[in-house]
């Protein structure tokens, strides 16, 4: 059901379990809590990327040298009565160092898939994506999966989506159309079993087009971001949607800004949930590059841009839309180069629908945000938990690089919020 937001929507910080402290207009938000690993050591970069799916959360930490300098790890937290607690530490069983397992992470349900781009086991960083599933409490590796006709140096696993029973995983150095042209590979499992389906490539696939640097998937529908594309301009970048029937995947749309221009990398990040997808571009220009996300919704079979997403005080290198998230009708969007807290540390900006009218809600800092801390690298939503990775957080203490995850817990009002009439509150708390 598409919410109605009022021209007075606000945002509630949900400070504990069945209290709140204050209502306040669009503005500046802190974190309901902060979350690290429980064995976090230096350069760990804990929070590279973030996943979360209704009470489960799973974290990248690629820095993590339990199996060799740089071999990674992800950690899995769950949430219990409004607090958020580490349930599992996944590492590889094969793994090695420099393999970068957690560069990239997605969970549903109770599986989740972790990406580690520097695995060597068809060639020098080649790359592969393990699934993990859950019985329980405890999480157990089902597979490993690996391209097919894999190679050296393509990076398999620098992005990772799961839905269901079907996973993508893009590789955007991959060059069957050209240097670092890029492909994306969907796996789907039958009982405990994996195969791979298909190999997603663009019909216009180009030099350099980088597409596989993003992936999303709900449903029957991928989106792949390919950053590096050029049809409006040199850089400028697109986004590709893609349609099962069947075991066939076929090419629907390859999106792009209206206003596209040279070096935007669009395509730099990707989300879809259901009919809408958001997609990022972090530089949004040549000279001045704040970065900005577009929205576009499907209609049939067709795809149009709804709108465009700036940061209400954006500015030259915040690096907005660097990642970017989405739930129905609520957007998170990461900017890891903002400097309010210090040089590049960083902030995410939630964006809410009204029809088909998008607002800025609220700028998410953290509360003891440092220089380099780089908040926003990496976002996840799911109802009204918005989950921002700051992997640098840590840099000026003995643990730097250790890394975090804050989690900013909030209410979103509708209608009668200025009346006093709670029955119109549409009222989402994270993690209950």
């Amino acid at each position: 059901m598409r919410r109605n937001w009022s021209s007075a929507a606000a945002v509630v910080l949900w400070m504990s379990v069945g209290s709140f402290a204050s209502v306040v207009m669009p503005g500046i938000q802190t974190e309901q809590t902060k979350l690290r690993a429980s064995d976090g050591a230096a350069d760990d970069n804990f929070g590279t990327s973030v996943s979360v799916a209704g009470d489960t959360a799973v974290f990248g930490a690629e820095g993590d040298d339990d199996l060799g300098s740089f071999s990674g790890a992800a950690y899995v937290f769950v949430a219990s009565g409004g607090a958020w607690t580490e349930q599992a530490k996944l590492l590889a069983s094969d793994g090695a160092e420099f393999a970068y397992f957690g560069a990239s992470v997605s969970v549903a349900g109770n599986t989740a898939v972790v990406g580690a781009d520097g695995d060597d086991e068809l060639g020098r960083f080649t790359g592969a994506a393990y699934v993990f599933v859950r019985s329980g409490d405890s999480w157990a590796e089902q597979d490993k999966l690996l391209a097919s006709d894999g190679a050296e140096f393509d990076h398999f696993g620098e992005s990772v989506s799961v839905d269901g029973d079907t996973v993508v995983v893009g590789v955007e150095q991959r060059d069957d159309l050209g240097i670092s042209s890029g492909a994306a590979y969907v796996f789907v499992r039958s009982g405990e079993v994996w195969t791979e389906q298909a190999k997603l490539m663009p019909i216009e696939g180009e030099e350099n087009d980088r597409f596989g640097r993003s992936v999303s998937i709900d449903g029957n529908t991928i989106v792949v971001g390919a950053e590096g594309d050029d049809d409006v301009a040199d850089g400028s970048g697109a986004a590709y949607v893609f349609v099962r029937d069947g075991e066939l995947w076929t090419e629907q749309a390859k999106l792009r800004a209206s206003d596209g221009a040279a070096t935007d990398s669009l395509g730099r990040s990707v989300s879809i949930d259901g009919d809408t997808v958001v997609i990022g571009a972090r530089k949004d220009g040549f000279q001045v590059r704040p970065g900005a996300a577009y929205v576009f919704v499907r209609s049939g079979e067709a795809w149009t841009e709804q709108a465009k997403l700036l940061a209400s005080d954006g500015a030259d290198q915040d690096f907005f839309a660097r990642s970017v998230a989405l739930a129905g009708d609520t957007v998170v969007v990461g900017a890891s180069g903002v400097d309010d807290l210090g040089n590049r540390s960083g902030a995410a900006y939630l964006f809410g629908r009204d029809g088909e009218v998008w607002t800025e809600l609220a700028k998410l800092l953290a509360s003891d945000g440092e220089e380099d801390d780089e908040l926003g690298e990496s976002v996840s939503v799911s109802g009204a938990a918005a989950f921002v990775g700051a992997p640098g957080f840590g840099r000026f203490i003995a643990t730097r690089n250790r890394g975090a995850v804050y989690v900013f817990g909030v209410f979103l009002f509708a209608d009668g919020f200025e009346s006093g009439d709670t029955s119109g509150w549409m009222m989402m708390i994270a993690g209950i």
